[in-house]
């Protein structure tokens, strides 16, 4: 039973996870289909072509809690399962 539980909190947080990068995902193509940065505007790199700007990222992953929840994950400073563990934790 405990195994379930845990597979589900880890479903959760990886779930989570895939939701905003893929928001964050079809954002950024569209800037990029679009020619939509402009040069010396503040943007967060993605990955090798795509890039959001900071206002779309805010909008997505709001600075606090959940742009750092995402920024861990996707710099894969930590897995799901030590993301889920201290999800509440700001630090």
């Amino acid at each position: 039973m405990k195994g379930d539980m845990d597979m589900k909190e880890k479903n959760r947080v990886e779930e989570w996870f895939r939701a905003k990068h893929d928001e964050l995902a079809g954002t950024a193509r569209a800037n990029l289909a679009a020619h939509d940065l402009e040069p010396g505007q503040e943007a967060y790199h993605l990955d090798s072509l795509h890039y959001a700007t900071a206002e779309q990222m805010e909008a997505i992953c709001p600075t606090g809690i959940d742009f750092d929840r995402y920024a861990t994950l996707a710099n894969g400073s930590v897995g799901y399962d030590e993301a889920d563990a201290h999800w509440a934790d700001a630090g």
